[in-house]
């Protein structure tokens, strides 16, 4: 088996909703077995942060782009392995705690491409992340969770492989 390819990923990737170009869809890369080694390593010093629900691991992952657009089956490009790396923490929305990745020009290109064949991105202004926590109603740590964990990123800057992209159909009622 690929080296970024778990098993637990692998056995995943067989209950997606298949991607039939019909209805719009949703595609993501997963991170390699030591990126995931690496980003529980980051998650385990907020554990004791009372107030987060941390995502599963074999959930992780970075949306390339999610598209209420249908695109035809037959244009769906290849993508190769992606190399880049953990920036920094920041919340999106009221309550994902994310890590933001590093924009990459294969990350750019990747959802420059999708849009090329039709795609139509709910979020255009594409900040590629990986969401490790939500944050629980009345949570009030967040800045000092996210100084906390910027500090620790600044010292120890952590790479990220991506690849093994999946892509799903979404009903975008």
């Amino acid at each position: 088996m690929p080296k970024y390819v778990s098993a637990s990923l692998e056995e995943k990737a067989k209950t997606l909703t298949p991607f039939t170009g019909k209805s719009g869809f949703y595609a993501s890369c997963l991170p390699s077995s030591e990126s995931i080694k690496s980003i529980i390593g980051l998650m385990s010093n907020l554990m004791d942060v009372p107030g987060l629900e941390f995502s599963d691991t074999d959930e992780l992952h970075c949306t390339t782009i999610y598209s209420p657009e249908a695109i035809p089956r037959h244009i769906i490009p290849s993508m190769n392995l992606i190399d880049t790396w953990i920036l920094g923490a920041d919340v999106f929305g009221d309550s994902a705690l994310v890590l933001t990745l590093y924009k990459s020009k294969q990350l750019s290109d990747r959802f420059n491409r999708w849009v090329s064949f039709g795609a139509v991105p709910t979020y255009p202004d594409y900040k590629p992340h990986i969401t490790i926590a939500k944050l629980q109603e009345g949570f009030d740590g967040k800045e000092e969770v996210l100084a906390g964990l910027n500090a620790l990123l600044e010292l120890y800057p952590i790479p990220i492989v991506l690849g093994g992209e999946t892509i799903e159909d979404v009903n975008p009622d």
